[in-house]
């Protein structure tokens, strides 16, 4: 017996609509689930970050006062976490800035994979708190300024490791530092010296700061 009319049409129907959804790439379905507002994002699969890094195309982003970026920056503030690969995917951003100021920890290897940005600014201030193999591994960025604007204190391992950063370095919110942890920032060119929420300074910690030879 012939299948009737009515039953062909709906399969080559069926089979229309497989081969068109066969045609979308998965980068390309995945890229359309993602808000235009790159802040809104608070979640990425790695092949979500392949894509955004790829193919964003960059908004401008002031991050302080003195600093406005231009072109092909990548704010994802509305991430809290990432681990490795998806860092690794997301240092491939061929822009200048990539904005990561809503990670409140940070782990050494994360750090490192952010660490292969090209760009000319990597911020992470949401972070309040840094360990010395983790500011070890954040002092690899070579490429352009490191904003830190959300610790508050510093321990003596992070902030030596931070004081080989070659590039400039904010640490603008501070609220507290001791001779020590003084000397070994005065001892860095590339530090900005600026210390805007600082609250209590000590005589030797002052006297510390007062060799600093940055500008």
């Amino acid at each position: 017996m012939k299948p009737a009319a009515g039953s062909l049409i709906l399969a080559a129907a069926l089979i229309v609509s497989l081969v068109s959804l066969a045609s979308l790439s998965p980068s390309r379905a995945l890229a359309d689930e993602l808000p235009k507002d790159t802040n809104q994002i608070e979640s990425l699969t790695l092949e979500q970050a392949k894509k955004l890094a790829a193919e964003f195309p960059g908004v401008r982003v002031d991050i302080d006062p003195s600093t406005t970026y231009m072109g092909r920056s990548l704010p994802l503030n509305g991430l809290n976490s990432l681990d490795a690969d998806i860092a690794k995917a997301l240092a491939e951003f061929k822009g200048i800035l990539l904005t990561l100021n809503g990670l409140n920890s940070l782990d050494a290897a994360t750090a490192k994979a952010l660490a292969q940005f090209n760009g000319s600014g990597l911020s992470l201030s949401g972070l309040t708190t840094l360990d010395a193999d983790t500011a070890k591994a954040l002092a690899e960025f070579r490429q352009g300024s490191l904003y830190l604007n959300g610790l508050t204190t510093l321990d003596a391992d992070a902030a030596k490791a931070l004081a080989e950063f070659r590039q400039s370095l904010r640490l603008n919110g501070l609220t507290t530092l001791d001779a020590d942890i003084a000397k070994t920032l005065a001892g860095s060119t590339k530090w900005d010296g600026q210390l805007p929420k600082l609250t209590t300074l000590d005589a030797d910690a002052a006297k510390a700061l007062a060799e600093f030879k940055g500008q």
